[in-house]
C-alpha cells in the first residue's frame, strides 16, 4: 500500500523525536558515520554499517509486522547527501 506524503511527515517527525530523547545519548560519539534505522511504533532501532544491515536487523525483530523504518546516519540527518552543508543534526 501506497505511503502518502503526510504518513511520511509522521514518521519522520516521530522518528526524529525518537532519536533525540532515546537514541542519542547512546549511540552518539560511539557509532558516529554508522546507519540507525529506527521502528517508529515501538522505538526499538538497530545500528549497521548499511541501510540494508540496519534494515535487516530491525525487521527481523519485528518479523511479520507491517512496520515503519526511518533510517538516519549517526551524528547527521541525512543518510545520503550531495554537496557541501552541514548535515549535523541541530541540537534540540
Amino acid at each position: 500500500m501506497p505511503v502518502k506524503n503526510e504518513q511520511v511527515e509522521q514518521i519522520a517527525k516521530r522518528a526524529k523525536d525518537i532519536y533525540e530523547r532515546s537514541i542519542r545519548q547512546v549511540v552518539e560519539g560511539e557509532h558516529d558515520g554508522r546507519i540507525v534505522a529506527i521502528e517508529t511504533e515501538s522505538g526499538d532501532y538497530e545500528l549497521g554499517d548499511t541501510v540494508l544491515e540496519a534494515a535487516r536487523k530491525l525487521e527481523s525483530r519485528h518479523p511479520g509486522k507491517n512496520a515503519s523504518f526511518f533510517m538516519a546516519r549517526v551524528g547527521t540527518w541525512a543518510v545520503y547527501s550531495i554537496g557541501g552543508s552541514s548535515l549535523k543534526w541541530k541540537k534540540a
